[in-house]
């Protein structure tokens, strides 16, 4: 055994406004797939059973594993491993699983505790990396465990201390059987086919992938995330060879997609977010190649949370995705000649992005209406032509019908008048009505009185205080923060020390208060005026490097700290900060000095808009509309006092009237305790009625949403930087900033 370290602004500068991307590699049809564009895939989906998540799949040959374990208070119990038949559409527990794991797990004297990873190995075996815990005394340990394809266990071996503490992240086996084990930490281990460790060492790479030829390679992205380098790892000698490098064909490293084997020409097959790519590895002999082969959501596939990939003969797929939204579904991809949703109304979706919520009502969308889909225009980050594509799209005046704003700049769409006024289509909805819609969220994205996107769910931006610094009514002028700032002479600090700089306020001048000085859609701004100017001084107030020896709780408790910033998605989540950041309930939330209103913000979460040139809106209504309705909303969020983790609040005024309602139910004698991530025990309690209606005020009251445009971000940091750094006045930087916003304004228009 071998163990050892190393070190480790016409229309179209409108449209390259939208963002920039780099490039994904050279486009290349290929024989046996054709183009993105004229694939047409259909997929035979199967519910599969689980119990409360799926901890680790794989595809061995034409069948699916799996294992799913259950959650409970005594630790996770059971664990079962499925397998798959697509071609049946059978999903079968492996019964022999179950008695050879107990039974080897008593010869160890051990309890199987998580499933890690699970990979294919030779003739349809596999490979499995399992945490175990022993059952008195003793360290616990990493399992190497082959099973048959029946499940039964063939044998195991412990992992060496020197793999260290992590978790397995990613887990492969070559064409003779060698099994290759990557940590969370970059470390590698490698096994025969006995189960002998060979190798035990730290590697470059973040992930490991299987090559059509039957090597495994270990994968890392290069500094500029435009090329995957492959590295092919020595289980005899140590240390990897370059061997190539593939087009990265998304923003981030491979370690946050899924792999499989290639075929047909394609060395590697890569399950991204929103699509799946074919890759060809670059090399000096030849070429490399990033080619789309499918959009998943366009296959009534969930590609967020894909599990497992694999890919088979004629041109089929075979996939595992398991969401809490959707549960665990195995899917068949099977390809056709011609499209097989041609007859229906197609709908095409721009995004950059795409959210899990949205992916969500897209698919139950398309499932649940059998005269109309919604499909995917993958703008994405790393593809080279998405520029030219859009540019091409909207210069042709035939735009997407409708557009996923996450990542894409409204602005320009705006300026140019590629968006639809929403709002006649909710006054004209037989269900949906602006009393049915929590207004204030709608009404602070609204610009002049239009209201150019809808989103499902909102978070609120916001500062709470102790109460006798700051007042009991959410909302302060610039005055009177001065005023509390200055009536406490042991004052420690404005606000937490993270944020308490210069630096971090410009963060906050660029999203929370700059839209009160410009309004794009009329071309007019206004840094110049008194209220920015007084802004400016507002922010001088604070100081340039974070002060020593920071306890923001306890200096917030104590009243020597006026705020602290906090984002609310959820009730709990309130109540959460209220008592992990002051230790105290007699608090208000004040938010941000100046900035009306309550003086709070709204981040509203993945806004979807509709194209002013599609061809039919009705249609484009009745998917915007879904993401409105209390169906999608209760859907998608669990609203409860155990959940502080719930990712944004609902814009269905029942739904959110309900979530409320939960809160004040409970009792403020019922407590919940827990360790929040920080290692603070938390004792959350529910509202009165008094605490539940102060909280829907606060919403009702904010009016303004915090929306980032790139270009005016980068005019206020250069300005505000050079007034922090002493090199220019407030009225020289408001008149600057002026300047140069009303001409980048200008050259939109």
């Amino acid at each position: 055994m071998h163990f050892w370290k190393k070190p480790l602004l016409s229309t179209v500068t409108a449209a390259l406004l939208l963002f920039s991307l780099s490039a994904c590699g050279q486009r290349e049809n290929r024989e046996d797939y054709g183009s993105a564009e004229e694939l047409h895939y259909s997929a035979v989906h199967t519910v599969l059973p689980y119990y409360d998540a799926i901890q680790a799949a794989c595809a061995a040959e034409d069948t699916l594993y799996y294992v799913s374990a259950q959650q409970t208070e005594t630790g996770v119990l059971p664990t079962r491993l499925y397998h798959f038949d697509p071609a049946a559409g059978e999903c079968t527990p492996l019964e022999s699983f179950d008695e050879s794991h107990k039974a080897r797990m008593q010869q160890n004297n051990e309890l199987l505790e998580q499933i890690m990873a699970l990979c294919a190995g030779p003739e349809g075996s596999l490979r499995m990396a399992a945490a175990c815990v022993p059952r008195l005394e003793g360290s616990s340990c990493y399992r190497l465990f082959s099973l048959d394809p029946e499940g039964a266990i063939l044998w195991d071996t412990r992992f060496p201390e020197e793999f260290g503490p992590y978790p397995v992240a990613a887990m492969a086996a070559d064409a003779d059987g060698f099994c290759y084990a990557l940590s969370y930490d970059g470390t590698l281990l490698i096994a025969d086919s006995q189960g002998e460790i060979l190798l035990c060492e730290e590697v470059e790479g973040t992930s490991l992938a299987p090559l059509a030829d039957g090597r495994v390679v270990l994968l890392q992205a290069t500094a500029d995330g435009a090329l995957w380098e492959a590295r092919l790892p020595d289980p005899k000698n140590g240390g990897s060879t370059v061997i190539g490098s593939f087009p990265a064909p998304q923003a981030g490293g491979p370690e946050d997609v899924r792999l499989c084997a290639g075929k047909n020409g394609y060395d590697l097959f890569c399950g991204a977010d929103l699509s799946l790519y074919g890759l060809r590895l670059q090399t000096e002999e030849q070429e490399g190649l990033c080619q789309p082969i499918l959009t998943w959501l366009n296959c009534d596939v969930e590609g967020t949370s894909l599990t497992a990939l694999a890919a088979l003969e004629d041109r089929q797929f075979l996939v595992l995705s398991s969401s809490a939204a959707l549960g665990a579904e195995g899917a068949l991809l099977q390809w056709h000649e011609t499209d097989p949703n041609a007859e229906k109304t197609r709908l095409t979706l721009a995004c950059r992005q795409l959210p899990g919520t949205v992916s969500s009502a897209i698919l139950r969308f398309n499932r649940n209406t059998p005269d109309c889909r919604v499909l995917i225009r993958d703008y994405g980050v790393l593809r080279q032509d998405g520029v030219d594509r859009l540019t091409a799209d909207l210069n042709a005046g035939t735009p997407p019908d409708l557009f996923c704003l996450e990542g894409i700049r409204q602005t320009p769409l705006i300026q140019k008048g590629y968006l639809e006024d929403l709002w006649p289509w909710i006054d004209g909805d037989e269900q949906l009505t602006r009393e049915a819609l929590v207004q204030s969220v709608f009404r602070a994205m609204s610009i002049d009185g239009r209201l150019y996107s809808v989103t499902g769910g909102f978070t609120l931006l916001t500062a709470i205080g102790q109460a006798a610094l700051t007042g009991d009514s959410p909302g302060w002028t610039l005055e009177q923060f001065s005023a509390a700032r200055d009536a406490v002479p042991e004052l420690k600090s404005i606000c937490e020390a993270r944020n308490n700089t210069q630096e971090a306020l410009l963060e906050d001048l660029v999203s929370l208060y700059a839209q009160s000085f410009w309004d794009p859609v009329q071309g007019a701004a206004s840094f110049d005026s008194p209220a920015f100017l007084a802004l400016l001084e507002y922010a001088a107030a604070y100081p340039s490097e974070k002060p020593a020896g920071a306890d923001s709780a306890q200096w917030l408790a104590e009243g020597k700290q006026l705020f602290a910033h906090v984002e609310i998605a959820s009730p709990i989540a309130s109540r959460h900060s209220q008592l992990r950041l002051t230790g105290r309930t007699d608090t208000t939330w004040i938010g941000y000095p100046g900035l009306g209103g309550s003086g709070s913000a709204f981040r509203p979460t993945t806004p979807l808009a509709m194209s002013s040139a599609c061809k039919n809106k009705a249609a484009a209504w009745r998917f915007l509309r879904t993401v409105l309705l209390p169906e999608h909303q209760s859907f998608d969020r669990a609203w409860s006092l155990q959940d502080s983790s719930v990712g944004c609040m609902p814009t269905n005024r029942s739904v959110f009237d309900a979530m409320v309602l939960e809160m004040q139910s409970k009792p403020p004698e019922l407590t919940v305790s827990y360790v929040d991530p920080y290692g603070t025990p938390v004792e959350l309690t529910g509202w009165s009625s008094a605490e539940g209606e102060a909280f829907v005020r606060l919403v009702e009251e904010t009016t303004q949403t915090r929306s980032t445009d790139d270009a005016l971000a980068g005019i206020l940091r250069d300005e505000l930087r050079r007034f922090f750094g002493g090199q220019q006045s407030a009225q020289s930087a408001a008149a600057a900033i002026q300047r140069r916003v009303q001409l980048y304004l200008d050259e939109l228009a």
